[in-house]
């Protein structure tokens, strides 16, 4: 689509990594699993669809094999876990969770990150200040994932203008960041609050 980028390295038939196109949820779950000292226990998924395509009522199941293939070889690679150990140094903020040093430690060990990534993974271990990573950034995907690491930290430091920052994340016309889903998130529960929208006093958020 014109206009429209994505992260670079993501996509099939370029030789980038799949792994992380997946919904949040997905990426949660396998988080809370690795915790849990779970991780190599055997599980099974689905792949399914909601409803059949064109209208129709019935649907002819096609590229099961290329799905299989997919499962078989997928792994995460160098460059996935900076943003996996990032997301997961932004949860344990986020919840005020003393972090155990998973995060730190992945960061550290990933020589084979190149790129953008080696940028970011720099900066997640304070190697890069904010306007070295913003300044790094080369097009525009890097440019809305720059923006968006930056207001996410100076909203940790409890800096109100990372919110505005965050906006302009959510508007980006950047695809297939999983940043750009967080943004809006962030930004529409604190234009919530602002508002005078609140939980039920039983309800508490994880």
């Amino acid at each position: 689509m014109p206009g429209l980028e994505r992260r670079s390295g993501i996509g099939e038939g370029d030789g980038g990594s799949l792994a992380l196109l997946t919904d949040l949820y997905q990426l949660t779950m396998a988080c809370g699993y690795w915790k849990a000292g779970t991780a190599d226990r055997e599980a099974v998924f689905h792949l399914t669809f909601r409803r059949a395509p064109f209208g129709g009522g019935y649907a002819i199941a096609a590229g099961i094999a290329h799905a299989l293939d997919y499962l078989r070889g997928l792994r995460f690679t160098a460059d996935d876990l900076v943003y996996l150990a990032l997301w997961l140094k932004l949860l344990e903020t986020e919840l005020s969770i003393p972090s155990d040093g998973s995060a730190e430690d992945t960061l550290s060990s990933l020589e084979d990150a190149s790129g953008w990534s080696a940028k970011l993974r720099a900066w997640g271990r304070g190697k890069l200040t904010d306007a070295e990573l913003a300044a790094g950034a080369q097009n525009r995907v890097e440019h809305t994932e720059a923006s968006f690491y930056i207001a996410m930290s100076k909203r940790a430091r409890g800096d109100q203008s990372a919110y505005q920052e965050l906006a302009r994340v959510a508007r980006s016309e950047t695809v297939n960041l999983v940043e750009i889903g967080i943004a809006r998130d962030v930004v529409a529960l604190h234009a919530g609050a602002e508002t005078g929208i609140r939980l039920p006093p039983s309800a508490d958020l994880p």
